[in-house]
């Protein structure tokens, strides 16, 4: 019998956890799902003989140990953040680590060592990223077996409605952890354009775009997405002169994202005071200089810092997405 650990419950992982307690019975496996809410982890087991939901506090190292200890294999879905602490919990105690997230400098330099145990940290093999690294390798061990030599490299990947599911200003639906949306590019983002690095800080990524046709969908926009230098060596492609990994979104997402970016709201820097007690349009208007205009409107102030037409789209999205409104931020 094997025992794989999943921890965190969250909008990433029903879909997983369902798929693996179908293959459960055949394959022998038990497996324990973690959450801070117990709920949403006995929700992700719904009463599964096979399955068995657990409280779990990432705080709580005690348990972190003990969890991990049990387990053949743990599988990381809870944020990027603790990716790092939980595979060196699996080195040192003999489990195997698999991770959506992004490969972080703490988790390689644990690599050596996983190796020489026998032990395996598998990360970015999630949808975004995951399946656009198989599909480039796949392409890129054709290329190389008919003997051609790959002077350039282009992907994107994304997670937008179909063309006929859209339904808001944006054309964008949240299916993954809000938190990585809102902070998605704030590490500004690198890459390899015809032999010379280009670096895009966070204040211009969602200003640094260019159109992708795509069968079947028409024009999307893409941005850079975070360090495509790092998969030169990973991907064997000594030589390369252009490598770009960018993100996919539909026209008019990056305009409006970019102001978000402006206005200074996707930050980890500033605590606000007693936030929960405040509304959207409170806390928008903190980034607001002081007005000496009597009488003008939130929106004529937000407008005019942006250098935005108070009227126009961009406006229009922002006051769909709530920022103005006067509804009490609750989480």
């Amino acid at each position: 019998m094997q025992k794989i650990l999943i921890l965190g419950a969250g909008k990433s992982s029903p879909y997983l956890i369902h798929y693996l307690l179908e293959q459960a019975e055949q394959n022998d496996w038990v497996i324990t799902v973690g959450d801070i809410d117990l709920n949403a982890a006995r929700k992700g087991v719904s009463d599964h003989p096979r399955g068995l939901a657990v409280h779990f506090d990432i705080n709580d190292r005690k348990q972190l140990r003990t969890l991990v200890q049990a387990a053949d294999v743990v599988i990381h879905m809870l944020a990027p953040a603790f990716q790092g602490l939980i595979a060196e919990e699996c080195v040192r105690l003999n489990s195997h680590m698999i991770s959506a997230s992004y490969c972080n400098r703490q988790v390689r330099e644990l690599s050596a060592t996983a190796e020489a145990k026998g032990l395996l940290l598998l990360t970015e093999i999630g949808l975004d990223p995951g399946i656009d690294h198989m599909g480039a390798v796949d392409l890129m061990e054709k290329i190389r077996g008919q003997g051609g030599r790959i002077k350039a490299f282009r992907s994107y990947g994304s997670g937008i409605p179909a063309p006929d599911s859209r339904s808001n200003p944006l054309n964008y639906a949240i299916t993954w952890n809000p938190w990585n949306v809102a902070m998605a590019g704030t590490g500004g983002a690198m890459y390899l354009e015809r032999g010379k690095i280009k670096i895009v800080p966070v204040r211009r990524v969602f200003s640094y775009t260019w159109p992708v046709e795509v069968e079947g969908v028409g024009t999307l926009e893409a941005y850079p997405n975070r360090d495509s230098l790092s998969y030169i060596d990973l991907f064997q492609l000594d030589g390369v002169e252009t490598m770009i990994r960018g993100t996919l979104r539909y026209p008019g997402w990056a305009e409006t994202w970019q102001q978000i970016i402006t206005l200074g709201l996707p930050t980890q820097a500033m605590e606000i005071p007693d936030l929960q007690t405040r509304t959207y349009r409170e806390v928008v208007e903190m980034f607001l200089p002081l007005n000496p205009e009597v009488g003008a409107s939130t929106v004529q102030r937000l407008a005019r810092l942006l250098s935005i037409s108070p009227t126009g789209r961009i406006m229009d999205n922002l006051v769909w997405l709530g920022l103005l409104s006067e509804e009490r931020i609750t989480a």
